[in-house]
């Protein structure tokens, strides 16, 4: 290697005996390399860069947002033509962070990120974006600005991945991701045990180590895999959306017969329509499901139980079942069916009371579905969709929000469309601990791939500008063929290892869900 002197060095040096003609030739090459290596060293110069009135175009689009102060670093694209890019992040606090890039891609250095959210916490972090041209000239874009808010996100993210596919799938696994960093591993891939369906994970109050996982499967039993107190059980039985109650040993489960239809109604071609639906509940120190009253009529659907925060009321979606003649089965038929939000009391002596109407699908026009209470009990949000239950399939599935304070003191549930929607599908959302988060999957990218989203929930209710789950390389997504769904944050990593979810899910325990008289179980092969 050839070590860079300065041109002042080699200017003041003492003159020598005449050189030969090799010599002379060796030295000039000498000058070239020390010239050229002196000058990749020094710094980029773009203090007379010439100031343009646009913001830069970048990818993905991390400006004007609120972001976690734990957050892993907004890496991204700068989609702009340029020989040479240039990025510094920079608050009102410590020192800023430079990043230069010959092809534009943007990885911020993760010490120095983190140091910049720290130190600009509550504050605005800035980002200057540079572009060289092609005629050496530099350029100067509208500054960005992102908002580093106080609050952080629970550090830990559950999802599901699997491929978009209609009615069968090769590989599947629920995963968890370190949101300070981009370190994912898995928590049950299906490989372990013969390719089943792994699926709605619920964990109770945001707890990594309280949660139960639906497991369906034609090699091994049908099970509910419940994971409490470090201690991981199978019981076998087949349940649909499960719901911890917060504080008692009690668990509310959705039983129905889902069925893949496949028609041209809408864009989507894709839909589930649930033949039967019941909600049940069993005592954790039971294996027996008794019936909620007045929730398991058969003329009736209904699904998707949701506590609230201090469990006095369970939410829920109910509709009329459309399904006069079960051999006519179309989707056409299935365009009736509009679930109502609706709730029912659970008093301090475990005594059902009397359901009541939060929205009517009369009134509102439309479906309601995957409903979810913040943990303050401020807020309600949930799925609004054209007919149906299952929002991933609908292309017009928006997210809307329900102030519950104000329901208190007024009587009236006052719902409004959320701020962080997009023309295509949102669904499938999940609470931060601290309520000022909340993540949901969204397809705004690709009618094909939900992608994790989050967004920052003000106190008074507005949701601030959304942004994609941050990956390490900026273009992940791009060329990434798996979905994302069922999305649930934690207050840290799980710490049951797959190893003992395998063991439980191959070899279940002796417990079997006893049912109510009438009630039947889907069989392996039916479900979304």
């Amino acid at each position: 290697m050839v070590r860079a002197i300065s041109t002042t060095t080699i200017s003041t040096l003492e003159p020598g005996p005449p050189l030969s003609t090799r010599g002379a030739l060796a030295l000039a090459f000498l000058l070239v390399l020390t010239l050229a290596a002196s000058l990749q060293a020094s710094p980029v110069s773009v203090q007379n860069a010439a100031s343009l009135t646009r913001p830069p175009r970048i990818s993905p689009d991390y400006q004007g947002l609120v972001i976690p102060p734990n957050i892993a670093p907004l890496n991204f694209l700068i989609q702009e033509t340029g020989t040479e890019f240039q990025v510094t992040i920079h608050g009102a606090q410590g020192l800023p962070v430079e990043v230069r890039s010959s092809g534009g891609k943007v990885v911020i250095p993760d010490t120095a990120w983190r140091k910049a959210l720290e130190t600009n916490k509550g504050a605005d972090l800035l980002t200057d974006v540079y572009v060289r041209g092609d005629d050496h000239q530099w350029s100067h874009f509208t500054t960005l600005t992102n908002h580093v808010a106080r609050e952080d996100i629970d550090p830990v993210l559950l999802y599901r991945k699997l491929h978009p596919v209609h009615n069968t799938w090769g590989s599947m696994g629920i995963y968890q991701r370190d949101l300070r960093t981009f370190e994912e591993r898995p928590l049950l891939e299906n490989q372990r045990f013969g390719n089943g369906c792994c699926h709605c994970h619920t964990l109770r109050n945001n707890n990594p180590n309280t949660f139960t996982v639906d497991i369906r499967s034609q090699t091994y039993e049908n099970s509910l895999v419940v994971v409490s107190n470090g201690v991981v059980e199978a019981i076998k039985g087949t349940v649909g959306f499960v719901a911890w109650h917060p504080t008692k040993p009690l668990l509310v489960g959705a039983f129905n017969k889902p069925r893949l239809m496949l028609h041209t109604v809408r864009r989507e071609m894709l839909d589930i329509a649930e033949m039967e639906s019941w909600i049940g509940y069993m005592w954790m120190n039971s294996n027996v499901v008794f019936r909620i009253p007045g929730l398991s009529a058969p003329d009736r659907l209904i699904g998707f139980p949701t506590w609230a925060p201090d469990g006095r009321y369970l939410y829920y979606c109910e509709s009329p079942s459309p399904w006069t003649d079960m051999a006519k089965t179309t989707a056409l038929s299935h365009k009736n069916a509009r679930y109502d939000l609706m709730r029912i009391p659970l008093d301090d002596h475990d005594q059902w009371g009397k359901p009541e109407i939060i929205v009517a699908a009369k009134d509102s026009g439309f479906s309601a579905a995957q409903p979810r209470v913040s943990p303050d009990g401020r807020w309600l949000f949930f799925c609004a969709i054209g007919y149906g239950c299952w929002p991933v399939y609908d292309a017009g599935s928006d997210l809307y929000g329900i102030d519950l304070q104000a329901a208190g003191a007024s009587g009236k549930f006052a719902h409004r469309k959320l701020e962080l929607n997009s023309s295509e599908c949102e669904s499938m959302l999940t609470w931060s601990s601290n309520s000022r988060w909340v993540v949901f999957s969204s397809k705004r990218a690709s009618p094909l791939f939900n992608r994790p989203h989050i967004s920052y929930v003000s106190p008074d209710g507005e949701c601030k500008k959304p942004f994609v789950l941050p990956q390490q390389d900026p273009s992940f997504y791009e060329s990434y063929l798996k979905t994302y769904t069922f999305p649930q944050l934690a207050t840290g990593p799980v710490t049951i290892s797959e190893r003992e979810l395998v063991e439980a899910v191959t070899h279940p325990g002796p417990r079997s869900l006893v049912m109510p008289a009438g009630a039947t179980l889907p069989k392996p092969e039916e479900h979304p």
